[in-house]
């Protein structure tokens, strides 16, 4: 009965063991991801919720362009472009909502022509850098241009997390006179996103 006991306990220690390996492995691997790995990974909704401040924010990213860096003296290898539709209501009260417009320039084939003074966000991701982007995204509501480095994880459950966060310039509408500029953004830029995995 003791030699039983001693091999369960063996048998649960490696696969304790197994699964620990596999998140790290996991998280190791944010910085190193394929092309299309890294699509995948961060293609589609990411979502934020908080009951206390009755907060909701959803982004939902799209590739529109992958290119492949084969000049030499190009750090690297791979570049992928994704640009996004951003929803955040505080309140049960709407801020912001370009999903309209992000759906017209996706079925109208115009969204990879538009630049980062736009309606949507922008995500560059890199390869080596597959795991901390660029991140480009316009206030048309405080009117501000907004970059910063989101940070891409993995929690205890091995689901994806997206610590979003912007950095603000002061700036205007791009060919239109100056107009007054609020303090901050109009959406979140220190909150953690959790990608929404569809049935």
């Amino acid at each position: 009965m003791k030699n039983l006991s001693h091999k369960i306990l063996l048998i649960l220690l490696i696969f304790c063991n197994i699964g620990t390996d596999m998140h790290a492995q996991k998280i190791r691997d944010l910085a190193n991801m394929t092309i299309d790995e890294t699509i995948s990974v961060w293609a589609g909704e990411w979502r934020y919720e908080n009951d206390t401040t009755r907060e909701i924010f959803i982004i939902n990213l799209k590739c529109t362009e992958a290119i492949i860096n084969n000049s030499p003296g190009i750090k690297h290898s791979f570049t992928c472009v994704f640009k996004g539709s951003v929803y955040y209501s505080r309140n049960n009260t709407v801020v912001y909502d370009n999903r309209k417009i992000f759906d017209t320039l996706v079925f109208t084939g115009l969204l990879k022509e538009i630049d980062k003074f736009s309606r949507v966000p922008e995500l560059y991701v890199y390869q080596g850098r597959t795991d901390r982007p660029l991140l480009c995204f316009y206030d048309l509501v405080h009117l501000r241009n907004g970059e910063g480095h989101p940070i891409l994880t993995v929690n205890e459950e091995n689901k994806y997390r997206l610590y979003w966060h912007l950095s603000g310039q002061e700036g205007e509408l791009s060919g239109k006179e100056s107009e007054p500029i609020a303090p901050g953004f109009s959406i979140p830029t220190n909150v953690v996103l959790t990608k929404v995995q569809r049935e």
